[in-house]
């Protein structure tokens, strides 16, 4: 016989998921902080749809927009800015060493998109930059990696944050000691 849950049933496991669960409160975090530390970005469409006359609201438009403003070398900042909390959980929290093989491969992406990342801006600003299409390609990858970084380090926070045990069982020199 199989067992198919009814609608309340089915309704309520869906709502603890989508309220409860750390993939999808990760989501809900990261796609917020994203939306807000972009949205210079929508005020500078609006801005240019203001100022030019007969300029249409679409999704073209606003990229071509978007990709004026951007200079691939200076998006390197701000994804150095995205895989910082990522770093830090890396560093600080002890318990994400126990999965080595996730662990140093996720470390191993950071280091490298940092110092890559760190090099390719400093010589940019000193006026350097042969392949500027190679740049333009490492940005892109980078700023995608870093956000995937980003995401998967705030669910394995959330993840450990919620296996802490709140009290640790009684030590067996403390029973001893009772007893006399």
């Amino acid at each position: 016989m199989v067992c198919i849950p009814t609608w309340p049933e089915a309704r309520g496991t869906l709502k603890k998921f989508f309220t409860k669960h750390p993939l999808c409160v990760s989501f809900y975090e990261a796609a917020f902080v994203f939306f807000v530390s972009n949205a210079a970005l929508l005020f500078l469409v609006f801005t240019r749809l203001v100022d030019n006359k007969g300029a249409k609201p679409t999704l073209s438009y606003s990229s071509e927009v978007i990709a004026e403003a951007f200079v691939s070398t200076e998006i390197f900042v701000y994804i150095l800015a995205l895989i910082a909390p990522a770093l830090y959980v890396m560093v600080f929290v002890w318990q994400a060493r126990r999965h080595k093989v996730f662990y140093f491969f996720l470390a191993g992406l950071q280091v490298t998109i940092v110092l890559g990342s760190g090099y390719i801006y400093g010589r940019a600003k000193s006026g350097g930059i042969a392949n500027i299409d190679f740049v333009n390609a490492w940005a892109l990858a980078c700023y995608v990696i870093g956000l995937l970084i980003w995401y998967v380090s705030l669910v394995y926070d959330k993840i450990m944050k919620s296996l802490e045990i709140p009290n640790p069982p009684p030590s067996g020199e403390a029973i001893l000691r009772k007893l006399g």
